[in-house]
């Protein structure tokens, strides 16, 4: 392939995705990691993208509003997703009293929980589902269905929120950003987010690295509102805000 070819595949990419790793820009493009580090490293001094550690991101940010289907989801980063979910289940100690947010990062967490002393509230249906069936105590949150996610939001979820406090939280996200900080693309089920993020104790954002980069409407939550938990980190300057943990280096050591 000509380097004009690779190069402006490399683009499209970054702009349709926010953020790429060097082993996904080499699976897209069909060439080796090395040649795409170089790359990386010519569209950069261009000025067409942004080279980070580990990777890159697109340029220029722009408000994103589309919204994958839940089956198309659970196709995505899926290896990431689990090796995440390994190593934000290590958390959960006895007793605490644990939010789990609706989303498919999540559910992961809960394929690797094991502390039965604990109590678990979810607004997904599939989490409870998921709960329930591995013999967790479990609370469902009170509203509307959301279908594009299978979440459980409105007025009697926010109500229900404000009167637990959560000693861990752990959350799905559509978008992070430096400047935006956490976004999700719809505004009621981001409100939902947002109040229990605000009364975790702990609150924990669980993101694949395709996140990175990604902006959506509605903000639920500044970058040092909680900690993040990814694989491979592809913006190492978020690290100046808040505690972050790439699990594919991190699980195996303490938590």
């Amino acid at each position: 392939m000509l380097t004009e070819d690779r190069y402006k595949k490399i683009v499209e990419f970054l702009e349709r995705e926010g953020s790429g790793s060097v082993k996904k820009l080499s699976e897209v493009v069909g060439t080796s990691e090395s040649t795409i580090r170089r790359d990386l490293a010519a569209l950069d001094q261009e000025g067409l993208i942004t080279k980070v550690y580990g990777g890159a991101t697109s340029k220029e940010h722009r408000i994103r509003t589309e919204e994958t289907d839940m089956l198309q989801k659970h196709n995505l980063y899926s290896a990431e997703k689990e090796r995440i979910g390994k190593y934000a289940a290590r958390l959960v100690e006895e007793n605490d009293f644990v939010y789990i947010d609706g989303g498919t990062t999540t559910e992961a967490v809960i394929r690797y929980l094991t502390e039965k002393k604990a109590t678990y509230v979810t607004n997904g249906l599939f989490q409870a589902q998921l709960l329930i069936g591995r013999g967790f105590q479990t609370y469902v949150l009170g509203g509307r269905i959301r279908p594009e996610t299978e979440a459980i939001v409105g007025a009697e979820s926010l109500e229900q929120i404000e009167s637990y406090n959560f000693s861990i939280g752990f959350f799905g996200t559509n978008g992070i950003t430096l400047e935006n900080g956490f976004t999700t693309p719809d505004l009621i089920e981001g409100s939902v987010k947002e109040a229990a993020m605000r009364k975790s104790l702990r609150a924990v954002v669980l993101a694949d690295p395709s996140k990175f980069g990604r902006i959506y409407p509605m903000t639920f939550g500044e970058i040092q509102d909680a900690e993040i938990i990814t694989t491979v980190l592809p913006e190492p300057s978020l690290k100046n805000k808040t505690k972050i943990t790439e699990a594919d280096y991190d699980l195996h050591g303490d938590v």
